[in-house]
């Protein structure tokens, strides 16, 4: 078991679109009219299809990203059935527009599948993909090592739209992944969602952040798999190489529950 304690110090819209000219029809439940369950259109399911393929996102973990069951996205894309306002919520995670979803160009509804409806205008009302709170900061990183290790230097160098699981989440941040340690559950440059506020559980992705040895130093941090505590030790897990790693509890400042990402 590989011991980091010396490691860390000297190498330091909510608004919707009509459903009409979108891809999307409804199947009356056959009492009173009623319009339930929805059903997808072959050209939804294969644009979020081939967008999550092209960011190398797994279904059950786009589902969990998304607020969402953990089979949701599986059903929506091998069914062909799904709320509107959730696919919203899964074009999100993606970094897509409801706009996209839907396949509108320039105001209208580029329609790639059959026509789901009697025909009507495709001509639909732009609106803004859905808000989920204030924009999600991304903190600057001096430096990375392939240990993972990440030096912050205080700064926000962008910020990203805020997924819906993070919706009014207070001190919820992004950052980059750096190093090779976590591949392949997260590659270089990837993008993490991070909760400051929930309590890590085993297996989950955490970023762990090491008191500075010296005050007013740039904080350092680590992306692994957090394991468990064992007495003095805080025990984590990396993929390259594989193995635990033990950190001193009196060392780690912070440990902050990573709940999703965005490779792009």
């Amino acid at each position: 078991m590989k011991k980091l304690a010396g490691l860390a110090h000297n190498e330091r819209d909510k608004g919707h679109l009509p459903i009409k000219s979108m891809g999307i029809c409804h199947i009356g439940d056959g009492q009173k009219g009623g319009q339930s369950p929805t059903m997808l259109d072959n050209a939804v399911r294969r644009r979020l299809e081939e967008e999550m393929n092209a960011q190398g996102r797994e279904m059950k973990e786009l589902s969990i990203a998304a607020g969402l069951g953990e089979t949701y996205v599986r059903d929506a894309l091998k069914r062909g059935r799904g709320k509107l306002e959730n696919l919203f919520k899964v074009a999100a995670e993606l970094g897509k527009s409801a706009d996209w979803l839907v396949g509108v160009v320039d105001g209208a509804a580029e329609l790639r599948g059959r026509a789901t409806l009697a025909a009507e205008s495709s001509v639909i009302r732009r609106e803004a993909a859905p808000q989920y709170g204030p924009p999600l900061d991304v903190l600057g990183v001096v430096k990375g090592g392939d240990d993972g290790r990440l030096v912050y230097n205080g700064q926000v160098i962008e910020t990203i739209p805020r997924p819906p699981i993070l919706e009014n989440v207070e001190d919820a941040y992004a950052t980059y992944v750096a190093g090779d340690s976590m591949r392949p559950r997260f590659k270089e440059g990837e993008k993490v969602w991070v909760h400051p506020h929930r309590p890590a559980r085993r297996g989950d992705d955490v970023v762990v952040q090491i008191h500075p040895e010296q005050e007013g130093d740039a904080p350092e941090g680590y992306i692994k798999e957090f394991v468990r505590y064992s007495g003095s030790m805080l025990v984590l897990y990396q993929h390259n190489p594989a193995g635990e790693i033990e950190i001193d509890r009196k060392l780690v400042k912070s440990i902050h529950v990573i709940v999703g990402s965005l490779f792009a």
